[in-house]
């Protein structure tokens, strides 16, 4: 486990962009699109495979590379359980150009009650080119409540081996729009805060804070019903001045294209 003025100036701007997107729905891991076109609602077992090329590595507000990377991804689904197989290559890094310098494995289960969707998920992280003490575990719950054209979103992550203590939060909204026939939108918005713990392992500062605005649009088409390509914008900004002094680079634009297949 990526000036002051600028990234406090962000969260305004950001909100005026999400209310004037939404008349009439977006970290480490991007997962795959919830429901291609033509899916078969009564399918039970699901598969699928992603490679997704990003400008920089962004995960929860912070960079974790200097330059482009390569994050492969693999999914199997069967009676709302998922294993999904995550890797991160770096591209231009001098020293770790082409290995796999990140491999998750994560287990999931989603389950409805009426409009809310719990998403409980166990997380392993381990770093090939790192030392042994940096692979960890993490525990996380998923809820989202669909509410209108609106999506309420909220995520919570804590360290169960490593970094007792440690834990994220994120709480946003998401709105996706069909703008033709296989080709849809998605726009979200939302915020990240974290503890003492978390910042002092991930950013080198002892201080639980309100962390990162983040910002996404998506835009997904499938040209047959199992492929698809996945154009995706990133846009986060550190809103403690303590830990944006600390990263040295408080904004942070990622611009990623993935092809996948599922079926």
């Amino acid at each position: 486990m990526s000036t002051r003025d600028t990234a406090m100036r962000i969260g305004p701007a950001l909100l005026t962009v999400i209310l004037g997107c939404l008349p009439g729905e977006a970290t480490c891991e991007a997962l795959p699109p919830k429901e291609p076109p033509g899916e078969d609602a009564d399918l039970v077992v699901s598969f699928g495979v992603e490679d997704d090329f990003n400008a920089l590595y962004a995960w929860r507000g912070l960079a974790l590379s200097n330059g482009p990377v390569m994050q492969p991804s693999a999914w199997v689904s069967a009676f709302g359980t998922t294993l999904e197989l995550w890797t991160s290559m770096y591209l231009t890094d001098m020293d770790r150009p082409g290995r796999f310098d990140e491999i998750d494995v994560t287990l999931g289960y989603e389950a409805q009650v009426a409009d809310l969707v719990i998403a409980p998920r166990l997380l392993s992280y381990f770093y090939p080119t790192g030392e042994p003490s940096d692979q960890t575990m993490e525990l996380a719950l998923d809820l989202s409540y669909a509410l209108g054209p609106f999506e309420l979103r909220t995520s919570h992550a804590v360290d169960l081996v490593q970094y007792l203590g440690s834990y994220w939060g994120e709480l946003g909204i998401l709105m996706e729009h069909e703008m033709a026939p296989g080709l849809s939108i998605s726009l979200s918005g939302g915020v990240g805060w974290a503890t003492r713990k978390f910042n002092a392992v991930n950013v080198g500062v002892r201080r639980a804070a309100i962390n990162a605005l983040l910002f996404g649009v998506e835009l997904v088409y499938y040209p047959v019903d199992v492929l698809y390509l996945r154009l995706h914008y990133e846009l986060s900004g550190i809103l403690d001045p303590v830990l944006g002094d600390a990263v040295g680079s408080p904004v942070l634009v990622n611009l990623g294209l993935a092809a996948g297949f599922e079926y």
